[in-house]
């Protein structure tokens, strides 16, 4: 018999949901001043450097890029693109439309995008009967969070950027199938490493955004350095220190309270979803209850999930 969690595993699990739920009120805020690609690039920059600084107090060094790139940069090259650089950039893009509370709703719907990849490319992950029912439900729930109108609307801004985010959430769902294919390299390393892979892959991008725009503010600043430094950099720390102490399973629990900590950041701050968004939360949160299983995967919100076995 395994012993529960630690009283100093709840205190990081309590920290990780917080830097993951404030992350999309920081998002709004920094995409108010600055174009989505520019705070993509910044916030990863900044997560890397802190990152690769870990790493090296830590003794441990990034597989080689010189004079003959290590096979391993192929998979941390994809872990970055699919579970930083794309969500990131969509999802930022989405906020520059919608609330950060309703950004929140629909990427909890990220665990039943994975159980559903995972049914069809990993091997033992069949869909049973309640995963199936799970999977149906959230479903639904992400159906009644876009509503109708989006069948009548679909070039428009509002629902472009629902779906940029939903992009965004389906980008970190690839990257837990991805990430099971894990070369041997130590959870620090693959963090580093792939939000260092991001960041090189967003760079182009960002720096031509930051030429052809205007010069983002200081909050928008200071929000893209608190994303790098927090929802980046020191929750991918706190997760990698979590998902070794007390494990997978436990660490799962953040989807349920990482949204319902970003609505209520986003009610503080003048937000109101309607009775409609808390419906849709109910539904996804009763199909991520009925739908779990053996695939775990932690909140959407900046996270850079380790090799086994979450990610």
């Amino acid at each position: 018999m395994t012993a529960g969690p630690r009283a100093k595993d709840w205190i990081w699990f309590f920290s990780l949901v917080a830097l993951w739920g404030t992350a999309f009120a920081i998002t709004k805020l920094a995409v108010a001043g600055a174009s989505p690609a520019v705070v993509t690039m910044g916030r990863l920059w900044i997560g890397a450097v802190l990152l690769l600084v870990w790493c090296a107090r830590c003794g441990e060094r990034l597989p080689r890029l010189l004079p003959r790139p290590d096979p391993a940069w192929l998979w941390l090259a994809a872990l970055g693109l699919f579970g930083n650089a794309a969500p990131f950039f969509l999802i930022s893009s989405g906020q520059t439309r919608i609330d950060s509370a309703l950004a929140a709703i629909l990427t909890a719907a990220m665990p039943l995008m994975t159980a559903a990849l995972a049914h069809a490319f990993v091997a033992g992950e069949r869909a049973t009967w309640r995963k199936s029912a799970g999977l149906t439900l959230g479903f639904v729930g992400v159906a009644v969070l876009v509503g109708p109108a989006a069948l009548t609307d679909l070039g428009g801004a509002a629902t472009v950027a629902q779906f940029a985010v939903l992009g965004g959430a389906f980008c970190y769902a690839v990257n837990v199938v991805v990430a099971r294919r894990a070369p041997d390299l130590s959870a620090r390393v693959v963090a580093a490493g792939m939000v260092t892979a991001a960041a090189v892959m967003m760079t182009p991008f960002g720096v031509a955004a930051a030429v052809s725009g205007p010069a983002p503010g200081w909050s928008s600043l200071a929000a893209i350095a608190a994303l790098g430094v927090g929802a980046t950099g020191v929750a991918a720390i706190v997760y990698m220190q979590l998902v070794r102490s007390a494990g997978p399973t436990f660490l799962a629990q953040a989807n349920f309270l990482t949204p319902v900590t970003a609505v209520a950041v986003g009610w503080w701050i003048g937000e109101r979803p309607g009775a409609a968004a808390f419906a849709a939360l109910a539904l996804i949160f009763v199909g991520l209850w009925l739908g779990s299983g053996r695939v775990r995967s932690g909140s959407a919100l900046g996270s850079t999930p380790p090799p086994r076995p979450r990610s």
